[in-house]
């Protein structure tokens, strides 16, 4: 049965990977290569009798990947706005990161992280 349930949501996934564009298809396979393997691990604990003490946990996992399957993009356009969402969180925390590192160096004057003094000669010397 439950092996059952695997091929077919596989199947699932090959077929709705057939019109994906590149986006689509990576979040396809990201989301089939997580449920295959939490439930790998569920499967070897299950047949390990020294593992069984895992097999609470590795069914949450497995609960865990089908529920972000279910969240995955329906659709090209769904899939590129979810990836360009997440490029741009990237962007917007190494920002706020710079900015904070260039206003403790303002307000400190020289230094910084260990390591990274302003010494002249080095490549540190940022414009804000």
């Amino acid at each position: 049965c439950l092996q059952q349930d695997v091929l077919q949501f596989f199947a699932v996934c090959h077929g709705a990977a057939s019109g994906a564009g590149p986006t689509l298809r990576r979040s396809l396979f990201d989301g089939a290569a997580s449920v295959a393997g939490a439930t790998t691990e569920l499967l070897s604990a299950l047949e390990c009798t020294s593992r069984r003490g895992d097999v609470k946990k590795l069914t949450g996992l497995v609960w865990q990947a089908c529920n972000a399957a279910k969240r995955m993009a329906p659709d090209n356009k769904t899939a590129l706005c979810k990836r360009l969402a997440q490029v741009a969180t990237g962007l917007k925390d190494a920002f706020k990161e710079v900015t904070e590192m260039l206003s403790a160096q303002a307000e400190g004057g020289e230094g910084g992280p260990e390591g990274l003094g302003d010494s002249e000669g080095d490549d540190l010397d940022f414009e804000a």
